[in-house]
């Protein structure tokens, strides 16, 4: 009887030996399959690494090769360079082969004293490129349809000339002529509130936009304030009309 029960009692041993063996050996399959998901998904990473640097360094060394052989091109050459220089774009745009691009720059005419009624500022050319003066010398004409920005400063001043009380009001305007529309465009306004009791003063306005112009387009600039525009000294650098294209035809 009690060896009966003492073979029972080992071949329980044995069994639970047999479990504890089996439960090991699963958890050590677990854990060497999770190691090779982990070094898988570690491989998959590198991988893709070193492919997106390859891709990048070929973009890198294609850019470069192009600004190299622009760089090594005549100067008639179409730009291939991304970083060409907006002056190389523009020289390819002057008349007859030019090199100089379009642009305008006009200085005040202060030919004679304008009476009460005038409103026109007239100009001479101080760098004129591709641009055209009317023959009454107020308008800038346009040579290509396109982008351009404009730039406009009047310089006024007091004078005995003109009455002047405690408040006055300054004011200019740039127009636009085209033959797309009935009457002038105003696309600069400018206005400035000068206090003074005395003519000792002088008020500069400045402003500057980009337009979209057609060919043969006019430009023209009005001020209800004409006689009191400052034609004394250096008036290139007081009242001028500045025009320079950003994108033409």
């Amino acid at each position: 009887m009690a060896g009966t029960e003492l073979a029972h009692a080992g071949a329980r041993v044995a069994v639970s030996e047999t479990r504890v063996l089996m439960k090991g050996d699963a958890a050590l399959r677990s854990h060497r399959a999770l190691r090779r998901e982990l070094c898988f998904t570690r491989l998959g990473a590198g991988a893709f690494t070193l492919l997106c640097t390859a891709v990048s360094l070929l973009f890198f060394s294609q850019h470069l090769a192009a600004c190299k052989v622009r760089s090594r091109a005549p100067e008639s050459a179409p730009c291939s360079c991304p970083k060409c220089s907006e002056t190389s774009q523009f020289r390819a745009l002057a008349d007859g082969g030019s090199k100089e691009p379009y642009q305008a720059f006009l200085k005040i005419a202060c030919k004679h004293p304008p009476s009460a009624h005038d409103t026109l500022l007239m100009w001479e050319q101080n760098k004129l490129f591709g641009f055209s003066l009317s023959s009454d010398s107020a308008t800038l004409i346009v040579p290509s349809a396109g982008m351009y920005r404009i730039a406009l400063q009047v310089t006024y001043r007091g004078t005995d000339q003109v009455s002047s009380s405690k408040q006055m009001i300054l004011e200019h305007h740039l127009a636009v002529l085209s033959d797309s529309y009935q009457q002038d465009r105003t696309m600069l306004s400018a206005f400035e509130t000068v206090y003074s009791e005395n003519t000792n003063w002088r008020k500069s306005l400045y402003s500057e936009g980009i337009f979209n112009f057609q060919k043969g387009d006019g430009l023209k600039v009005k001020t209800s304030n004409l006689r009191l525009v400052d034609c004394d000294g250096n008036v290139g650098t007081k009242t001028f009309l500045t025009a320079y294209p950003l994108a033409v035809a």
